[in-house]
C-alpha cells in the first residue's frame, strides 16, 4: 500500500472525540490506534421497509436537544442489539426511534435499561462491544418495524461474501450526518488481512468488511451499533476502524456469532 500523509481525527462513532490524533496513515503492518466507526460511505438512499429492524439511537440532554449518536437493531420485542461504546449511564436519556426512514422521525421506544458485555474494554478497550437495551414496554410490530434473526454460535462468515448495512451516519470526515437512511454492500475481509491492520486490537470477536483495496464502502461517525445482515441474520455490529473507509484499513465488526457475544446476548434475553 502507498504511504501518505494525511491528518486524521480518530472519533467514537457516536461522534465524541477520543484519544489520539493521527498525523500518518500507517502501513498495513503496523499497529493503528482505530476509534469506533460511524457513517455509511459509498451507500445509496435506503427504505426502511427492507431494513425494518433498524433504530436510531440519540441522547436527550438538559436542553431537550436530542442529540443522534448510533443505529442499533430490533432483535426481539423487547430488546435492540447495539454496541457498547453507544449506550448512556443514563437509560431515562436515550431516545431510540424505529420505523422511519429519518433518524428524527419514527415512533420512540423508550428504554428501561441497557447492559454492556462484561468484558467490554476490560483487557482491550475495543473488544466485546456490545450491548443490549430492553424496552419499557413490548414494542408493537408493524410492516417498518420487525426484528432480525440472530445467527447460531460459530456460524462462519466466509471470505469475500457480501453484507449489508443500514444507517445514517457521516460519508466523509468533516461531512454533517444523513438525516435519511443509507445502505451500502460490501465484502467480509479476510481475518488474518484484518488482523494485520491492527494487531494490538483484532480478536476472534471481531470481523472486518469493507473493499480492502480501494476503500469507500462501510460505516463512518454515526453507524456505530448497526447491524450488518446476511441472508436476513444479523451478523456483525459496528464498532470501531480509521475513520472512514481509507484503502488498507477496513471497518472493524463485532462478530455476533462468535461464542462470548452469542452467550452475551442468550444470558441478557433469552433469544
Amino acid at each position: 500500500m502507498m504511504a501518505f500523509t494525511v491528518n486524521i481525527v480518530l472519533v467514537a462513532l457516536f461522534g465524541v472525540a477520543t484519544s489520539f490524533d493521527l498525523t500518518r496513515v500507517p502501513t498495513a503492518k503496523e499497529n493503528v490506534s482505530p476509534t469506533a466507526e460511524d457513517t455509511i460511505v459509498g451507500g445509496q438512499e435506503a427504505d426502511i421497509k427492507d431494513y425494518p429492524f433498524q433504530v436510531s439511537i440519540s441522547i436527550r440532554f438538559s436542553n431537550d436537544i436530542e442529540h443522534f449518536v448510533c443505529g442499533g437493531s430490533i432483535i426481539s420485542d423487547s430488546y435492540i442489539l447495539t454496541a457498547a461504546h453507544c449506550v448512556s449511564d443514563k437509560p431515562e436519556k436515550t431516545i431510540v426511534r424505529a420505523g422511519s426512514n429519518w433518524h428524527k422521525n419514527g415512533t420512540v421506544i423508550p428504554v428501561a435499561k441497557y447492559v454492556r458485555h462484561p468484558d467490554y474494554g476490560v483487557d482491550n478497550r475495543f473488544d466485546s462491544d456490545a450491548a443490549v437495551i430492553k424496552t419499557v414496554n413490548p414494542i408493537q410490530f408493524t410492516d417498518v418495524i420487525k426484528p432480525v434473526k440472530l445467527p447460531v454460535k460459530h456460524r462462519p462468515l466466509k471470505d469475500n461474501s457480501v453484507v449489508a448495512l443500514s444507517g445514517w451516519g457521516i460519508t466523509d470526515i468533516g461531512m454533517p450526518g444523513e438525516d435519511r437512511l443509507l445502505h451500502v454492500k460490501f465484502p467480509v475481509v479476510n481475518h488474518y488481512v484484518c488482523w494485520t491492520t491492527a494487531t494490538k486490537y483484532i480478536t476472534r470477536n471481531m470481523w472486518c468488511g469493507g473493499d480492502f483495496e480501494a476503500g469507500g464502502l462501510g460505516p463512518c461517525k454515526g453507524d456505530s451499533g448497526g447491524g450488518a445482515v446476511q441472508g436476513g441474520t444479523v451478523v456483525g455490529i459496528v464498532s470501531f476502524g480509521v475513520p472512514c473507509a481509507l484503502p488498507g484499513f477496513p471497518p472493524v465488526f463485532v462478530d455476533v456469532a462468535a461464542p462470548s457475544i452469542r452467550n452475551f446476548i442468550a444470558k441478557e434475553t433469552g433469544l
